[in-house]
């Protein structure tokens, strides 16, 4: 806040400050330049710092106050005013973003399309590639290129989760990473660790991890108890899945843990991953931003 404060010279505080020159100023009393920088006023016109997004200052009591940013925490330019209303990080395209409905948090460059005869990912075309909850149209595959199928397991608390039907329907997900893991597998307790830290921190609810828990030390089939145990060791916020019965096989075929799908918005599987290391974390985090880049 900028204070611009006046000392009053007309009227009675005019003859006030002339009688002060005539009998001298004694020590302790402030001399004019002291209660400028006080910030005293006489009106809001005074107090204004010629600041559009911290709000207008207004002149009480004889001081300056701050006012209120008119944008709130969302982003504000003094060129063009709040540039991001419904905050969802894109700017509106009057302050040279790319968010073509500032008043709806869903809409902004890259969104999820749903199918609503909107333009939800603002490329200027309405429902294109958008998908009701449910599994996309086949056929369907498990490698690169191919539509995936999706299943549904139980959770670690014996709540059936379907991959299509649940959570990946809202549009903050705009892409799914499919993680085939078993408990005796070295490379698997590491990839974790990097999922978690790594794609899960990094990118959020943007990226919905899916990890299916397919085996225990002793090549068992896993319960609930050795599901939540799991997530526990290993502080997991996503979701774990059980496949005692093996059913989700089919999507690794070399047998080898881990093994690791990128699937995209339209249900397409864009990149598979096998193993652990440095090299294919890499792959896997290009792999995901290269999709939400497009």
């Amino acid at each position: 806040m900028g204070t611009k404060g006046r000392w009053p010279a007309r009227g009675l505080g005019g003859a006030v400050f002339a009688l002060a020159l005539a009998l001298g100023c004694s020590q302790g009393e402030p001399a004019p330049d002291a209660a400028l920088d006080e910030g005293l006023c006489v009106d809001d016109s005074e107090c204004d710092d010629g600041v559009w997004c911290n709000g207008p200052e207004v002149c009480l009591a004889g001081s300056c106050v701050p006012g209120e940013p008119p944008c709130g925490s969302t982003a504000c330019m003094e060129s063009c005013g709040c540039a991001d209303l419904d905050g969802d990080g894109a700017l509106n395209e009057a302050c040279g973003g790319a968010d073509c409905d500032d008043a709806d948090a869903s809409t902004y460059p890259h969104a999820f399309e749903v199918c609503d005869d909107r333009d939800n990912d603002c490329d200027v075309t309405v429902d294109e590639s958008c998908r009701h909850c449910g599994p996309p149209p086949g056929p369907y595959g498990t490698s690169i290129g191919h539509r995936f199928e999706g299943f549904t397991l139980d959770d670690c608390e014996g709540e059936p989760v379907s991959v299509y039907e649940s959570v990946p329907c809202p549009p903050q997900h705009e892409v799914t990473v499919v993680d085939f893991v078993g408990e005796w597998c070295a490379p698997c307790q590491e990839h974790t660790r990097y999922l978690r830290d790594t794609i899960h921190a990094r990118f959020g609810d943007r990226v919905r991890v899916i990890q299916v828990f397919f085996q225990t030390t002793d090549y068992g089939a896993p319960t609930q108890d050795d599901c939540s145990a799991w997530v526990r060791r290993f502080e997991l916020p996503f979701e774990v899945l059980i496949d005692p019965a093996q059913t989700t096989a089919p999507y690794f075929p070399s047998g080898t843990l881990p093994q690791t799908l990128v699937v995209d918005r339209r249900g397409i599987i864009r990149d598979r991953q096998t193993g652990a290391g440095s090299e294919t974390n890499h792959r896997l985090l290009v792999a995901v931003q290269n999709l939400l880049d497009e």
